[in-house]
């Protein structure tokens, strides 16, 4: 996502006062739930494979320019931004082999692999530009970037008897995530 706002104040005259504030948020959330399981059941085959996969990639910009000029011999001159980009990720990625306490048996003949995997990868930026131009004039810039990525990811077995040659439960979560933040007054 990405999100702009941009504003200009001018004036001209012998007292004039310009004033220009500009501001820029995105708020991103991403909350999914991702299962495979293999429930209840008597199961033989060669190999057994229950896994679910999720990945993540967010690309989020908010960039904000405020402008503020005054060709007036007195008068104030302002100029204001400020951006604000926000990402949390709060998946569950669950996979699974249970039984329902009745003597399930899951056979292989080779092998059993249950397998949870939560791959994300964030670049957030944030951008603010302020210009005052006149006899009394300020300018202010500021910018926020917040990430925040705590997936739950699980993978297990629980009441089921399972004859295998390899038996692999695991699961794995992995992150790239990058925030910048950039101001200019």
């Amino acid at each position: 996502a990405t999100v702009g706002a941009g504003s200009y104040a001018g004036s001209v005259g012998a007292i004039g006062d310009s004033i220009s504030i500009a501001v820029s948020l995105v708020n991103t959330t991403i909350d999914n739930t991702i299962k495979a399981s293999l429930n209840g059941s008597n199961v033989t085959a060669n190999d057994i494979t229950v896994q679910a996969r999720e990945t993540n990639n967010v690309d989020t910009d908010a960039q904000a320019t405020a402008v503020a000029t005054n060709l007036s011999l007195g008068g104030l001159t302002l100029a204001g931004g400020g951006a604000e980009n926000v990402v949390t990720i709060t998946n569950t990625v669950e996979a699974e082999i249970i039984g329902n306490n009745t003597g399930d048996v899951v056979k292989a003949h080779e092998d059993v692999l249950v397998d949870a995997e939560s791959n994300t990868t964030v670049d957030a930026e944030v951008g603010v530009v302020s210009v005052a131009a006149g006899v009394f004039s300020l300018a202010a810039s500021g910018g926020v970037v917040n990430v925040t990525a705590t997936p739950t990811v699980r993978a297990n077995t629980d009441t089921v008897t399972i004859n295998a040659d390899n038996v692999t439960v695991d699961s794995d979560a992995t992150f790239g995530i990058q925030g910048d933040a950039f101001g200019v007054t």
